[in-house]
């Protein structure tokens, strides 16, 4: 046991790191009963080997795997796949694919229901678009709705926001 944090509804939650590593291997949570106290859920993570990031994440209830999501990086650093199921090989919750650029931009991001986002930036690194598209790049119609500001309502939008706040609180 490495650390513990009580709260007031008789939850104690514990984290577990590896001693060689530093890392956050484990989350314990525990609750109060009248029989005494029990540990009740678990999350524990795998990491790619020498590395920091995490390719699995296993969530258990009274020792029943209940979700498992994995990770797939590539060049060491980059999140290529990542998905989330039921148990440790059920069905799949939610699924995301990662294209990138030449200069390491998230260009494309497709999800399993068959529809992507592709994402555009200006010279500045900074995304100016997000288009819903399907994995064909032909545009979703009827389903689409912007999501990403330009550059220009975003600044539009934030001086709405500013003048509605200030003129409320007499500023």
């Amino acid at each position: 046991m490495d650390g513990q944090f009580e709260n007031p509804y008789q939850v104690t939650t514990e984290y577990v790191f590896d001693p060689e590593t530093g890392r956050l291997s484990e989350a314990r949570t525990w609750h109060s009963s009248g029989a005494g106290t029990s540990v009740t859920n678990s999350v524990s993570y795998q990491y790619l080997a020498n590395s920091d990031l995490v390719e699995k994440i296993t969530a258990k209830s009274n020792g029943s795997t209940v979700m498992t999501s994995s990770k797939i990086w590539d060049c060491g650093y980059r999140l290529r796949l990542t998905g989330t199921g039921l148990g440790s090989s059920g069905p799949a919750l939610w699924s995301f694919e990662y294209e990138y650029d030449n200069v390491d931009r998230r260009t494309r991001a497709k999800l399993a229901d068959s529809l992507a986002w592709n994402y555009q930036y200006d010279d500045r690194n900074q995304v100016v678009s997000g288009k819903r598209v399907w994995w064909d790049t032909t545009p979703v119609v009827g389903r689409h709705r912007p999501s990403i500001l330009t550059l220009k309502s975003r600044y539009v939008l934030l001086r709405r926001c500013a003048t509605h706040y200030f003129a409320c609180h007499g500023r």
